[in-house]
């Protein structure tokens, strides 16, 4: 671990450190939260993982927030947390919609409208979704919500690459299903 101003540093976003004072801060800020308690123990490989996803959330942040101010995006109301967005598009993305006013915004700018043939496809796949329904009655929200899902893929993808390209994480802070890392919980 290299030492920094701010205390050794867990990860470096563009050269810039997370430190390792950063991670605990705001592992202390959940932990007291209402949902704490339902954090891993410190100690146990659970919690060593529930910190390295706290530094891969920070890192995250580092990259989101200049690109929604390079833009001139308006520091906007954030989405709730929700585990389908959490499995659809991983974790760190979800958490950013989450928590960082202007990402779901800055998300907006990503992907674009769904093919017609895609939307139709949806309706036919989904019968049983929509009833008597027409196709031509509910064909703008299927459009919607395909155009929503597209976006959200397409700035889970943009962030995954950003972070592949500038984060670089200290020993012990990796993400934590680092296959190498000796509390990744996949194993084969």
């Amino acid at each position: 671990m290299t030492a920094v101003a701010g205390g050794p540093a867990a990860a470096w976003v563009d050269g810039d450190p997370v430190t390792v004072g950063e991670v605990d801060a705001r592992l202390a800020e959940l932990r007291a939260t209402p949902w704490g308690s339902r954090l891993p123990a410190e100690r146990t490989a659970e919690g060593r993982n529930a910190r390295r996803w706290v530094v891969q959330l920070l890192a995250a942040r580092r990259i989101v927030e200049p690109e929604i101010a390079r833009r001139g995006i308006p520091t906007t109301a954030t989405r709730p947390l929700r585990l389908d967005s959490a499995l659809a598009l991983g974790g760190v993305a979800a958490a950013v919609l989450a928590e960082v006013p202007g990402a779901v915004a800055l998300a907006e700018q990503f992907g674009g409208e769904p093919a017609e043939d895609a939307v139709r496809d949806y309706y036919v796949r989904n019968r049983d979704l929509f009833g008597d329904a027409a196709f031509e009655d509910v064909r703008g929200g299927i459009a919607a919500e395909l155009a929503a899902a597209g976006r959200d893929r397409a700035f889970a993808l943009w962030l995954e690459q950003r972070m592949r390209d500038s984060v670089r994480t200290a020993p012990g802070f990796e993400h934590p299903a680092t296959p190498g890392s000796p509390d990744a919980t996949h194993r084969h």
